[in-house]
């Protein structure tokens, strides 16, 4: 969908977010770079074809399931005398017996209404849970 609305009427982010898509169009595949002489999405498919790239494919290394585990806050805590941890004021019971003081690892992703805390240990996840923020 193409805006023809000048750039100082535009009144609301969903113009705002299609004139960006227009103008990310124009310049990857339109607008030939002054530095490369080149049109830069042309240029990326072509390094792509030649392996002349240094991107390289995702892939989850053990032991992670998710990329939840990867991009996440990381934090550590210890298992107490009731077998739990305690994090932002929550006491969460740890699903397996554990000695005291054993160290536990979160992996903490905040989304926009909620937090995903997921408890590992020795490079499994043993609990997960979801907290309203």
């Amino acid at each position: 969908m193409f805006v023809d609305v000048p750039i100082d009427h535009i009144t609301n982010i969903r113009q705002a977010k299609l004139i960006l898509q227009q103008e990310l169009y124009r310049y990857n595949e339109k607008q030939v770079h002054s530095t490369t002489g080149e049109i830069p999405g042309i240029r990326l498919q072509r390094a792509f074809k030649e392996r002349k790239t240094f991107f390289k494919p995702f892939k989850l290394r053990s032991p992670f399931i998710s990329i939840k585990d990867i991009f996440c806050l990381h934090e550590f805590r210890r298992v107490n005398g009731y077998n739990q941890v305690s994090w932002n004021s929550n006491k969460i019971p740890v699903p397996v017996s554990l000695p005291q003081g054993t160290e536990i690892e979160l992996h903490i992703v905040p989304y926009t209404d909620y937090c995903e805390v997921r408890l590992w240990h020795k490079g499994k996840v043993l609990k997960v849970i979801h907290y309203p923020i």
